[in-house]
C-alpha cells in the first residue's frame, strides 16, 4: 500500500511547481479532500483560493484583513481547479458536470496532485504518479482501506487515558464510557486491536455503538491486570501476531510510533504510526528509517554543548 503525507503532499507541489502554467490567479479546491491539495498549491502559487462550492456561486476568500476581499469569479484571468487524486476521473467528470458553463471557459486549468498513471484524459495535470492501493493522511480515517485494516483504539478512535484514569479500576471504568472521539470513520473498520484487557470488552463495546463506529472484529488481550501487561511489555507483540494471522488485512493503523514500527517488523506488512504520521512499508522502509535518524541527530545536536560539536566534526 502506498501512503502519502500532508509533508509529502507540500512537497509534491513545491517540486512540481513547473508544471502549472504561469498567470494562474485563483486555485479552487474540490471538497473535502482537495481543499489541502489547494491550500498547497495556492500558497506555493501566492495566489487567491476558494472552495468548489463558493467558486459556482462566485465567491472568492477575502480573509480578515480584508486584502482582495472584493474580487469576483470574473476578474480572475487564470483559474486552476485542484483535487488531491485522480484515479478513474468520476470526481472531475462531476466538477465539470457542476461548473456548467465555465467548463467551456479558456481560464479554467484542472490538476491532480497524485493519480494512478502520468497522465489522464480527465484532467489537464497530474503532479507524480501514486499507484494504486494508496491512502493519505487527510483521509486514512475516512478511506475504504478501513475494510481491510487493523486499528488501534486509544489514540486513533479515541483519546488516550491520562495516567491518574489508567488505575484499572473506577476512573479507569469511568473513561471508558465516556472517552473523548478522535475519529468515527464512515466506513467499517475490519479489525480493531487493541492493548485494553478483555475483562473491559463490554465496556468498550458499549462506547463503540454509542458512538456508532462500526467494525468486524474486536481483539483484546487476555490478561489479569494492567500490572501484568505493563510488566510483560506485549502491546505491540499482541497486535503484531493478530495483524500478521489476518490474510485479509493489509494496513494498521497504531497510535505509537514504536509500536507501529515493531508490529511493521514482526509482521512484515504496512503500518502507519498515526500520532507521527510514519508509514512504514516494505517499499519506504529505508527512506523511513533515514527520517527518524535525521530527526533523532537533529534532537541530539540541540542538547550537545558547541565543544563537543566541534569535536565531532573535527
Amino acid at each position: 500500500m502506498n501512503f502519502r503525507s500532508v509533508e509529502d503532499l507540500f512537497r509534491t507541489v513545491r517540486q512540481n511547481i513547473h508544471m502549472f502554467p504561469p498567470g494562474i490567479d485563483l486555485v479552487v479546491g474540490v471538497p473535502r479532500s482537495g481543499m489541502v491539495a489547494a491550500t498547497a498549491v495556492s500558497l506555493a502559487l501566492n495566489c487567491q483560493m476558494t472552495d468548489l462550492n463558493s467558486f459556482l456561486e462566485g465567491k472568492i476568500y477575502g480573509g480578515f484583513s480584508g486584502r482582495q476581499g472584493g474580487s469576483t469569479v470574473e476578474t480572475f484571468k487564470k483559474i486552476l481547479i485542484v483535487d488531491d487524486s485522480i484515479f478513474s476521473g468520476n470526481a472531475f467528470r462531476e466538477v465539470r458536470r457542476a461548473v456548467g458553463n465555465k467548463g467551456d471557459d479558456s481560464r479554467l486549468i484542472s490538476a491532480a496532485i497524485y493519480g494512478a498513471k502520468s497522465k489522464h484524459d480527465e484532467v489537464d495535470i497530474v503532479l507524480e504518479v501514486c499507484p494504486m492501493p494508496r491512502v493519505f493522511e487527510w483521509n486514512v480515517m475516512n478511506h475504504s482501506a478501513l475494510s481491510v485494516s487493523c486499528v488501534d483504539l486509544d489514540g486513533v478512535l479515541c483519546c488516550d487515558p491520562t495516567e491518574d484514569e489508567n488505575d484499572d479500576g473506577e476512573l479507569y471504568e469511568k473513561f471508558l464510557s465516556s472517552a473523548q472521539v478522535i475519529n468515527a470513520p464512515k466506513f467499517t473498520i475490519n479489525s480493531i486491536v487493541t492493548s485494553r484487557l478483555e475483562k473491559y470488552r463490554e465496556l468498550t463495546e458499549i462506547w463503540l455503538r454509542k458512538n456508532d463506529i462500526k467494525y468486524d472484529n474486536l481483539f483484546m488481550l487476555n490478561l489479569s491486570s494492567a500490572e501484568e501487561r505493563r510488566r510483560l511489555r506485549i502491546h505491540a507483540k499482541f497486535k503484531a501476531d493478530i495483524f500478521k494471522c489476518k490474510k485479509d488485512c493489509s494496513l494498521f493503523i497504531e497510535s505509537e510510533t514504536w509500536q507501529a514500527e515493531t508490529i511493521h517488523n514482526l509482521s512484515g506488512k504496512s503500518a502507519l504510526a498515526y500520532k507521527d504520521m510514519i508509514f512504514f512499508d516494505e517499499s519506504f522502509g529505508v527512506a523511513v528509517k533515514e527520517k527518524l535518524n535525521r530527526r533523532f541527530k537533529r534532537g541530539v545536536s540541540r542538547i550537545l554543548p558547541q565543544f563537543v560539536k566541534t569535536f565531532v566534526r573535527g
